[in-house]
C-alpha cells in the first residue's frame, strides 16, 4: 500500500500545508523576539516583523483545524497522521488563545494601574 494520491486526499493536504506554515511561522515569531534583542532594529519595523506573522498564524490554525474537521467529514482515505496534525492544530490553538488571555490580563492590570 503506497501513499495516499493527493487527489483523493485533498483536505489532508492542505491540512499538512497550513500546519507547516503554521509552524514555521511560530518559530520566525519566537526566534525574532530572542533575536531582536541584541540587533538594533527599528521599533516599528521589529513590531511590524512580529505582528504580521502573528496574525497569520491566526488565520491559518482555524484554516487547517477546518481542512482537518472537512478530511475526517467527507470520509477521505484512511492516513495514520491525520489525527497527530489535529492534535497540532489544537495546541496551537490553544497557545493562541494562552496568549490573548495572557494580553488581556495585561491590559487590566494597565487599566488598573492608574
Amino acid at each position: 500500500m503506497g501513499p495516499i494520491a493527493k487527489e483523493a486526499a485533498k483536505y489532508f493536504y492542505k491540512s499538512k500545508y497550513y500546519y507547516k506554515l503554521t509552524w514555521y511561522t511560530f518559530l520566525w515569531v519566537v526566534l525574532f523576539t530572542q533575536v531582536t534583542k541584541s540587533l538594533n532594529i527599528n521599533a516599528i519595523i521589529g513590531a511590524l516583523l512580529l505582528l504580521i506573522p502573528l496574525l497569520g498564524i491566526y488565520i491559518m490554525v482555524p484554516m487547517g483545524i477546518f481542512y482537518i474537521v472537512q478530511n475526517y467529514k467527507n470520509k477521505e482515505p484512511y492516513n495514520k497522521y491525520r489525527a497527530l496534525y489535529l492534535i497540532g492544530h489544537l495546541l496551537f490553538l490553544f497557545i493562541l488563545i494562552a496568549i490573548i488571555a495572557m494580553l488581556g490580563l495585561d491590559m487590566s492590570k494597565l487599566s488598573s494601574i492608574k
